[in-house]
């Protein structure tokens, strides 16, 4: 699995780690985590994100914050994985990726820490992030 976060440039593409995402969708092998950062000016970034990903649902999964963004994504058909920002209890997480139909859960490592049996229990993916996973 390789992660990478997505943004717009200023010239209006839409970048994952500050490279074309097309082309690093070309060039990936295996799993890509998408991670989008929610869009304080509206709703253009993950619509953007949506129509470039049309198609690839089996190998990139768009995590985000974001529930809007996380929204159209799964309602595109894509598989999404909500990220939860530390101090967010795992139960609370894994209760809403469920009832949002989201295909993973993306906790902070730290709720991960607080609840390992949760975790193990979940069946659905639960994927631990921290601080150093952020570009």
């Amino acid at each position: 699995m390789t992660r990478y976060a997505v943004r717009r440039s200023a010239d209006g593409l839409v970048v994952a780690s500050g490279e074309p995402l097309a082309d690093v969708l070309d060039a990936a092998t295996g799993q890509v985590v998408l991670d989008v950062a929610p869009d304080p000016g509206g709703p253009s970034d993950a619509a953007a994100l949506v129509a470039l990903l049309a198609g690839r649902s089996d190998d990139v999964v768009v995590a985000s914050f974001d529930w809007y963004a996380l929204a159209l994504a799964r309602d595109a058909g894509l598989r999404t994985a909500f990220r939860t920002p530390e101090g967010v209890a795992l139960s609370a997480a894994l209760a809403y990726v469920t009832e949002a139909g989201h295909a993973e859960c993306h906790p902070h490592v730290s709720a991960v820490r607080e609840d390992p049996a949760a975790a193990e229990a979940a069946g659905i993916p639960v994927v631990p992030w921290d601080e150093l996973d952020d570009d």
